[in-house]
This record gives structure tokens, sequence and C-alpha cells, in this order.
């Protein structure tokens, strides 16, 4: 953040913040993005963010009932809405390799729950700690957080740029039922065909909801996607089914979903895994000194700071976090019914994970 940058509400003023109608709004949009996103999430393997469509559904919620709201109540409603899709994204990209992996037959409701509240208090105590280095030193853009802000001010100042985002919202709403719900049309076209001892496919989604995905991600991480699309579908299930043979599905099509279920996605994993341990090692600077930073507790505690700088003290975040680790140990225990490995896999796990939030903050910030 550079020293000519000046919030919108000056340093030097408190508006109302964290009220009890920003709690309630801020938890009911937080179950209502969760679940959208965790739908989207195990339906397309992608999920976005909720920020912008919670800023505009929170000053809609907000200023329809009340007449002195501020913008930081909308922020801080916008915030959790945000942290709840966050979590949703930990969660369906992780517990489902549970079932993939057979050490699940069935999802359990309070080991998820566990991981879940454990898991995402903890990642949030050691972003706190992130911060300063990431929008203080660093000067990291975080361009969707410019966005979000964007969208508040406009409706801060009575501007349309928040209501074309709700007619956006609307018209997807629309499509969405006039698909799913009336059948107009196909949700995807596609189809496969024999070639030279071997099969070829094509297909695509007729969804809204992918594109707005597209949109937002932007056109470098979106031809990602379909490269991988392209790599899987186009290359690798036919490989596969011309030396292994293809199984006895129905339809072509169903050959293909078949070999992918089975043997295709896996390289998928594998690929996540390659790219996430290429990112802690390229960022291994960036992470020791974000680690020095929150282990040297802040000098001059006492001296009055401004309101936009004010931060949970370290040695409580600290705290916080060795308790979350132990009932993280307890977890483990409880879970596997082994000591050694609930220490090691608690004592693990606080280590990577401080890793992961620096590498989860950084790539947000750029």
């Amino acid at each position: 953040m550079s020293a000519e940058h000046q919030p919108y509400i000056p340093a030097s003023e408190s508006p109302h913040e964290l009220t009890l109608r920003v709690i309630i709004v801020g938890i009911l949009l937080g179950i209502l993005m969760t679940a959208a996103n965790a739908y989207l999430g195990l339906y397309a393997g992608m999920t976005v963010s909720a920020s912008i469509p919670a800023a505009v559904m929170s000053m809609i919620i907000l200023r329809s009932l009340f007449k002195d709201v501020s913008i930081l109540e909308n922020n801080a409603v916008q915030t959790m809405a945000s942290a709840g899709e966050s979590l949703a994204a930990g969660v369906i990209f992780t517990v489902p390799a549970m079932l993939v992996i057979g050490l699940w037959d069935d999802i359990q409701w309070f080991d998820t729950l566990a991981i879940a509240t454990l898991g995402g208090l903890l990642g949030t105590m050691f972003t706190i700690a992130l911060r300063r280095l990431f929008i203080v030193e660093e000067a990291l853009p975080y361009p969707e957080g410019v966005a979000c802000r964007e969208v508040l001010v406009a409706g801060e100042e009575g501007g349309e740029g928040a209501l074309a985002i709700v007619y956006a919202l609307g018209i997807g709403a629309i499509y969405g039922l006039m698909v799913k719900g009336f059948h107009v049309t196909h949700h995807t076209v596609e189809s496969a065909v024999g070639f030279l001892g071997t099969r070829l496919y094509a297909g695509m989604d007729l969804s809204i909801a992918l594109l707005s995905v597209g949109y937002i991600v932007g056109i470098r991480i979106a031809s990602y996607i379909f490269l991988g699309g392209v790599i899987g579908f186009g290359l690798l299930v036919p490989m596969y089914g011309l030396i292994h043979g293809w199984p006895n599905s129905e339809t072509l099509v169903d050959g293909f979903y078949d070999i992918w279920a089975s043997q295709i996605r896996y390289v998928g994993v594998g690929a996540m895994v390659v790219g996430g341990v290429y990112t802690l090692w390229s960022m291994r600077k960036t992470i020791i000194t974000g680690l020095s930073k929150a282990l040297i507790k802040t000098e001059d505690g006492d001296v009055e700071q401004l309101r936009t700088e004010i931060d949970l003290p370290l040695d409580k975040v600290i705290m916080f976090c060795g308790v979350l680790v132990a009932f993280t140990f307890l977890f483990y225990w409880w879970s596997t019914g082994s000591l050694g490995l609930a220490l090691a896999g608690a004592l693990f796990l606080a280590v990577v994970a401080f890793f992961f939030a620096a590498v989860a903050g950084y790539i947000a910030g750029v």
C-alpha cells in the first residue's frame, strides 16, 4: 500500500462497523454464498469469489431496512460472506478426497465440521499475522479487493454499477430456471465418435455460471482450465482407451466419463500437488520473512494507533493458534486412537497451514 493512499473513510473517523445487524446479515449471506459456491465447486471444479455479490446484496438488504448504514458495515458483511465462501472451497476440494481414496464410505458430518472449523480459524489467524507483510510492506495490489471497493463506493454514492450486478444476478437466475427448471434447452452439448480404433469427444456446458467464472478469473486462467480439459478428454482418455480398451458403457460419451472417473482425474490431482510444491518453493523467501515477522512481537504497543492500522495483538494471535493446534491434536487423537500420530499430525498441520496461508494470501494479492 503506497504512502499516498487515502482510505475512503478517513482514519480519524469511526463510523458504525461491527454492529448486531452486520453480524446477522453477514451470517445469513455467508450461509447463502457458502451453499451456492459449494454446489458450483462440486459441479464445475472451481469456485468464484462471493465478495462482489455479497457487497451488492448487503447494500440492498441493509439500505432497504435502515437509513444510517455506513460503507464499513457493508464491507464487514461482504467480508463475512467471503470468508464462508472460502471455507466452502477448502472443504469441497479436500474432504471428497477421503471418499476417493476409500477412507470414508460416506460423508462424516462431525468430522467435516471439525475440519472446517479448526482449519478455517487457524487460517484466519495466520492471515492476520501476514496482513502487514503483504499489504503494507509488499504492497500487493489485491485486484479483487480493489474491485469490491469500487462496488461499495458506487453503492455509497448512488452509482449505477451495483445495479448492473443485480441485473446480472437476475438474468442468471432466470436462465437457470428456464434450463434446469423448465428444460427449455439442454445445459450440455456433447458427442463422441469412433476414429482409427479409438474415440474422439467434443462437448461443452451451456452454463452462465461457467461463463461468469471465466470472466472473473480472466483469459489466462480460463485458458489453463480449457487446456486441462483438452488434455484430459482429447488426449489422455482416447490414449487409455486405445491401449487398455474401452468399458462396456451404454453410450460412447459414457465411456469417456467412465475412464475419466476411474483413471484420468488422478492426473489432475497430481498436477495440483506439483503446482503447489513449486509455488511454495518459489515463495520460500517471502514465507520465511512472513514467519519471522509473525514471531517478533510488535514494540511500542502503548502508542495510539490509527483505526486503519489496528490489528489483533500478535501475542494473542499466537496464543489462539496454540489453542487451535491443541484442539486439532485432540481431534486427531479421537479419530485415529494413536497419540503419536495425533501429535505428529497436529504439528505438521501447524507448519504446513502457515505456508499455505502465505501462498494463498500472496496469490490473491497478485
